[in-house]
């Protein structure tokens, strides 16, 4: 899109980087971009199969026994899915299903699948809150959480406290892509050369590992005046923030967040971004 067409955009000239893994990146970049802004890709996490699937295997073996699965990410649903249909456990599926988000219910619909229950929000606590009042009488309901390898465990101990039997499994482990080096070279020239206007994080992991990348400055080949050029980059963008756990993130290892999503999902997300760098009529 040539300057010319850009014009009158609401994020016309805007500079965005965006830390979503690589698989997820694309799209949310390219409504960025028919907004009017340059976006800059630079994964923070890398979303990859467990090392072991044996304590999956365990629970589709025995997925007739449920009475939920519990599903808080669009991850989470694919990756328990596709290990579901390639070991030819999909028919054993007789539970109802609780997904957190659009984004994650429309994923198990992919699979041919419905979901029981969705709350009104997409954080934590709002789904325990709803999920009880819907589930009046959870003692001794067995419940399966297919999760990643990190965040919070306040689902689950929510549930137990309540009665519920809760199973948790790791489908997928959420990282820092390995090429720590190569990542930390492109961020400090992101920062350096872009004039960035905003920094969008859409989860937690992402904001902790962008902070761990930039404490590895020390070690790099790094002056002096280009480190604090560095910091400096940062102080000047917006940091924007999916929702509230990953706001939280963001006060513990980047000591702040400016914007937080009003809805926590990527559109909210870039409304948001909208709201804090777009150009406003008037």
């Amino acid at each position: 899109m040539s300057a010319t067409d850009r014009c009158g955009l609401p994020l016309a000239g805007r500079r965005v980087l965006v830390t979503r893994a690589a698989h997820q990146v694309e799209s949310f970049c390219k409504k960025l971009n028919q907004l009017g802004a340059d976006t800059f890709s630079l994964p923070m996490t890398e979303i990859q199969p467990p090392s072991d699937w044996s304590d999956v295997d365990a629970a589709l073996e025995q997925l007739e026994k449920f009475d939920w699965l519990v599903f808080s990410s669009v991850n989470a649903v694919n990756y328990f899915f596709n290990r579901a249909t390639l070991r030819q456990k999909l028919q054993s599926l007789c539970a109802r299903i609780a997904a957190i988000g659009p984004a994650t219910a429309a994923s198990v619909q992919q699979f041919g699948l419905q979901h029981a229950f969705s709350p009104s929000s997409y954080i934590a606590e709002d789904f325990i809150a709803e999920f009880a009042n819907y589930e009046h009488n959870l003692s001794n309901k067995k419940i399966l959480w297919a999760r990643g390898n990190k965040g919070r465990m306040l689902i689950a101990d929510d549930l137990r406290a309540r009665g519920a039997e809760v199973d948790c499994i790791t489908c997928y482990v959420n990282d820092l892509p390995l090429e720590r080096d190569s990542l930390l070279r492109d961020l400090t020239s992101i920062l350096l050369e872009a004039k960035l206007d905003a920094v969008l994080f859409a989860s937690g992991e992402a904001a902790k590992n962008f902070a761990v990348l930039l404490n590895g400055m020390d070690d790099s080949s790094l002056n002096e005046r280009e480190k604090a050029a560095v910091r400096s980059a940062i102080d000047e963008c917006a940091i924007i923030s999916i929702g509230p756990e990953t706001s939280r993130s963001c006060r513990a290892h980047l000591n702040r967040v400016d914007r937080e999503a009003t809805i926590h999902t990527m559109d909210g997300m870039l409304q948001e971004v909208i709201d804090a760098v777009g150009h406003h009529p008037g």
